[in-house]
């Protein structure tokens, strides 16, 4: 791809997004599908058509695109932490848990990923195990110290 095809790329992505925040899907997916005429593999593209299947409750189909892009992109955090709510919403708790071992991999105090974890360690129970990601959760200023590396 030519780095006018991924300038081009990129801006369409973030015409969309922001066509979608502003209520406009028709100009969004309209967008989007310019973006996948330039590449439909491009992990931006996959994430992008994946979170617009989330929202529209086709999680099965979303988890599949997140899955190639994480494999496109796989030191993105953002595609992996994307990847671990279409699992959630899938109920598939080890798949969450190691797309969630994914993010804090690469970034280990990812916030959003520290506290999706502890959510998933108290959906399975394990209450006593998550006191970071409860302190985080509720505000606690000395989270980050007591954050498991």
């Amino acid at each position: 791809m030519s780095a006018n095809d991924e300038t081009l790329l990129k801006g369409l992505i973030q015409q969309a997004e922001r066509a979608q925040a502003a209520g406009q899907r028709e100009e969004a997916q309209r967008l989007l599908a310019r973006a996948e005429g330039i590449s439909s593999t491009h992990p931006l593209v996959l994430n992008a058509r994946a979170i617009d299947l989330l929202q529209t409750g086709n999680l099965a189909r979303a988890r599949q695109l997140f899955e190639q892009a994480t494999q496109a992109e796989p030191k993105n955090p953002a595609l992996w932490m994307n990847l671990a709510t279409a699992l959630r919403g899938l109920d598939l708790r080890d798949e969450e848990e190691q797309a969630l071992a994914r993010v804090l991999k690469l970034e280990p105090r990812h916030l959003i990923a520290l506290l999706k974890k502890g959510e998933l360690l108290e959906r399975r129970g394990k209450h006593k195990a998550a006191p970071a990601q409860r302190a985080a959760r509720h505000g606690d200023p000395r989270a980050r110290s007591r954050t498991p590396q």
